[in-house]
């Protein structure tokens, strides 16, 4: 959240802490932050992105898309997501196979 807030401060010609950093001439931003990344770089980056969680049978009867999910609750523990007014177990399950 904090990016999108620095991006519409930026857009109206405002200035972050950042922005006044570099232009102060602190630090300095080289090309070395476009060079492609090498191949461990990108095994590494891609093994730190969520996983998309399976399909479910019958998930192409529905239209749409299917949000991203994760294929793993993050820290290793569902959310109780029968919190929710009208999820009971079995709408919870259904839910955590989706990757909810």
């Amino acid at each position: 959240m904090v990016q999108r807030f620095q991006g519409w401060v930026l857009a109206a010609g405002g200035e972050t802490e950042h922005s006044t950093v570099v232009k102060s001439g602190t630090t300095k931003i080289d090309a070395s932050a476009d060079a492609p990344l090498v191949d461990a770089e990108v095994r590494k980056l891609g093994d730190s992105l969520p996983r998309q969680a399976a399909g479910v049978e019958g998930e192409g009867r529905h239209d749409g898309r299917r949000p991203d999910g994760l294929a793993a609750p993050r820290g290793g523990a569902p959310d109780d997501l029968k919190r929710i007014r009208g999820v009971g177990p079995q709408n919870e399950g259904r839910l955590h196979a989706l990757g909810i």
